[in-house]
């Protein structure tokens, strides 16, 4: 599986996804460790990556509105 590691996840996560040889990239490693959440959205769609990250913040974009 292809992820991207959002800066806020452990290293051990990290870690153990790679043992698992899973292809893993931090957020770090291509410049978007200061980037908005929109932005690293937007590379883990475009590369096909599951976005892995502890921000609750993502949880609004999914969310629908209560009636």
């Amino acid at each position: 599986m292809r992820f991207l590691i959002d800066q806020d996840v452990y290293a051990v996560t990290a870690k153990f996804l790679i043992d698992a040889e899973h292809d893993v990239i931090l957020v770090s490693q291509i410049g978007l460790a200061q980037a908005s959440d929109e932005e690293i959205l937007k590379v883990a769609q475009s590369e096909n990556r599951i976005l892995v990250t502890r921000d609750r913040d993502y949880g609004h974009r999914f969310r629908k509105p209560l009636p």
